[in-house]
């Protein structure tokens, strides 16, 4: 006989259909509890690593991660009111995505289109609660693109002027060139860059 706490988990290992978060709210009961064993908790680790891969949730770089628990597992999630796209921890149920997506649309609300890109960032915990703390930690400032940004944030015109009236006086104008794809290479090294509506928002990696 089918437990009903448990049905959408014991269909889906009957016949592999179900929906995802039925089935993961089923096993998160389990995995959250303290009392259920080590091994059932790796088993639930590996189901659900399963399914977030089934639906295509898994980040980009989920196979070089060296962990591989739910717990440290962020997945990427949408609260419909304002279409604000975050990412949280793969192990919280669905009521509690539903508080983080509440959470996150009020500090949208009071701190605008750029902490909304912060949300973006595929290494922000959006059911974190200390977001705003850590929002104002790692934002550095809105640009109209990426070259108004690089041209803020460093010297890079300065450098290239400079280059350029060196191989002027030379008569090395034709053989100057500047590989802007480095350039790019490496401002991205040191910040994250995200457009969102328009602007381009950048925050320290």
């Amino acid at each position: 006989m089918t437990s009903q706490k448990f049905a959408a988990l014991e269909y889906f290992a009957k016949s592999g259909l179900g929906s995802y978060e039925a089935v993961s709210d089923e096993f998160l009961s389990l995995y959250r509890d303290a009392s259920t064993p080590v091994q059932i908790k790796l088993w639930i680790d590996r189901l659900g690593t399963f399914l977030l891969g089934r639906h295509n949730l898994l980040p980009d770089d989920y196979r070089r991660a060296p962990i591989d628990t739910l717990h440290h597992l962020l997945v990427p999630h949408e609260s419909p009111r304002q279409f604000i796209h975050f990412y949280a921890r793969a192990d919280l149920t669905s009521p509690e995505i539903q508080a983080a997506a509440d959470h996150v649309e009020a500090l949208v609300d009071r701190l605008g289109t750029a902490f909304a890109a912060f949300l973006t960032l595929a290494d922000v915990d959006g059911g974190a609660d200390n977001l705003a703390q850590t929002f104002d930690e790692f934002y550095i400032d809105e640009f109209t693109d990426r070259h108004a940004a690089m041209s803020a944030l460093t010297e890079i015109d300065e450098v290239i002027e400079s280059v350029e009236r060196l191989a002027q006086e030379h008569g090395l104008e034709s053989v100057f060139t500047y590989d802007e794809d480095k350039l790019n290479e490496i401002f991205t090294a040191g910040y994250d860059l995200v457009e969102l509506r328009g602007r381009m928002y950048v925050f320290i990696k």
